[in-house]
């Protein structure tokens, strides 16, 4: 567990993990090394809550560096290919961090605040886990 993690963890046990709200947790991840402290935290909140997990991403409309030929970005947030890959990086990085956990995994389209915030009262839930750096 990173040291990060492992700070925030003595800060919610001193706390008292009973005083988070019900509902599942939610990590925000943009599958980059950023995000990597937000796994190990909901492990450790859904082992000491028996919350469920839930991880998304959003693609924002210029997520991916693609140019039309005269230089203007073009959107990418759509593309299934885009959702595909970034849905396959996110699994990756939930294998390399928790493996025993096989969280829900959803890719969205828009932009990443909007997109979290949406998820996050759709599922109704109880906290939302970023990365450093988010």
């Amino acid at each position: 567990m990173s040291h990060t993690a492992q700070s925030t963890a003595r800060a919610l046990t001193s706390y008292g993990l009973s005083a988070l709200p019900q509902g599942p947790i939610l990590v925000a991840s943009d599958a980059s090394s950023d995000s990597n402290a937000a796994f190990p935290l909901a492990q450790m909140l859904a082992a000491h809550t028996k919350a469920d997990v839930h991880v998304m991403s959003a693609l924002g409309p210029f997520a991916t560096s693609m140019y039309a030929f005269d230089g203007m970005p073009m959107p990418s947030g759509g593309d299934e290919t885009s959702r595909a890959s970034r849905e396959a990086a996110i699994r990756q990085q939930l294998r390399n961090l928790v493996p025993s956990n096989e969280w829900p995994v959803i890719v969205r389209g828009g932009e990443s605040t909007r997109e979290i915030v949406d998820y996050a009262a759709t599922i109704d839930a109880r906290v939302v886990l970023t990365g450093r750096g988010h």
